[in-house]
């Protein structure tokens, strides 16, 4: 590594380490976003198949709660590299100089990702908050819709 920069490589591995538990978690984020999706699904489908006033507001949160697990997936795009951009700007430079403007990047990347994933995990906090709202909704209808008919 440089040896104007004696700390480069210790950073640079925990910037690679910080940026690969990041993109565990964007993945565990996107499953909880998948399960949630799949829930509403049934939940729908349950209140539409006995649809009636009491079931209504069920089926209106269940919609919500797709809405906003759908969202997760609308912000896929994650920061990554131009590499013809690097190659062209970089190939003549300094190792030291090239080794630290990469790292750059890699911090720059992980705030912009850091960003993406609060967004998305709010989404998620909504979507399950949502789904269990539709969940005793969907309950609560079907026993009023039971005890009163």
């Amino acid at each position: 590594m440089a040896e104007g920069l004696p700390s480069l490589e210790l950073i640079a591995r925990e910037v690679r380490s910080e940026r690969d538990a990041q993109l565990r978690h964007v993945d565990a984020v996107d499953a909880k976003a998948g399960v949630v999706l799949g829930f509403s699904g049934v939940l729908v489908a349950v209140g539409v198949g006995a649809l009636d006033f009491y079931r209504l507001p069920a089926l209106v949160a269940a919609l919500a709660a797709a809405t906003f697990a759908a969202a997760v997936f609308r912000h896929q795009r994650q920061p990554t590299w131009d590499l013809r951009r690097l190659t062209e700007r970089r190939l003549r430079s300094e190792a030291m100089f090239t080794e630290l403007a990469i790292l750059d990047t890699h911090i720059a990347m992980i705030e912009r990702q850091r960003e993406l994933l609060h967004h998305n995990t709010v989404l998620v906090g909504r979507s399950l908050i949502a789904l269990l709202v539709a969940a005793f909704l969907l309950v609560t209808g079907t026993m009023v819709d039971y005890v009163g008919g």
